[in-house]
């Protein structure tokens, strides 16, 4: 299985799961906080980046499997997993199927309902451009992310 992730930091292991349409790199700021204390993996979700897709039919276990296979992969014995809306669902899934394997679960945003393709009655006609949004973000680069980490870190 090919997994695409990127690593900031050095320490105790956080898994960083991004939400549905985004890659890893979405918790590049969470990375860079947490740098010096943590090795974060921003990993792409299967099928989104350059992660290859889950093969065959897709249930709890099989999206569980996959997220343990990184882990064997990495030589990760037990993780703290930071999922960010589907990304937690998929933390929720591989919790369930392997608990040992879990140190701390950390859910962003992950249970709410489900949105229609273009959500007007929770965001008016601001929701026109929510596909705008995506597609910028999909287009933005590693490089102008971390230049943009300084403005965008909370001033103490």
């Amino acid at each position: 299985m090919k997994y695409s992730v990127e690593t900031i930091g050095e320490g105790e292991p956080i898994i960083f799961l991004p939400a549905g349409g985004f890659k890893g790199n979405e918790g590049l700021i969470i990375a860079d906080y947490l740098k010096d204390s943590f090795k974060t993996y921003l990993l792409d979700l299967p099928g989104y980046g350059a992660s290859e897709g889950i093969p065959g039919r897709i249930n709890t276990q099989a999206v569980a499997d996959w997220l343990k296979g990184f882990l064997d992969e990495a030589d990760i014995a037990c993780v703290t997993l930071i999922g960010h809306s589907i990304g937690g669902a998929l933390a929720l899934m591989f919790a369930l199927h392997y608990p040992d394997r879990v140190n701390r679960l950390i859910l962003l945003d992950q249970g709410h309902k489900k949105f229609p393709n273009i959500p007007f009655a929770e965001f008016g006609k601001f929701a026109l451009l929510l596909p705008l949004l995506n597609l910028g973000v999909s287009l933005i680069k590693r490089p102008l992310l971390i230049r943009l980490l300084p403005f965008l870190r909370h001033q103490q």
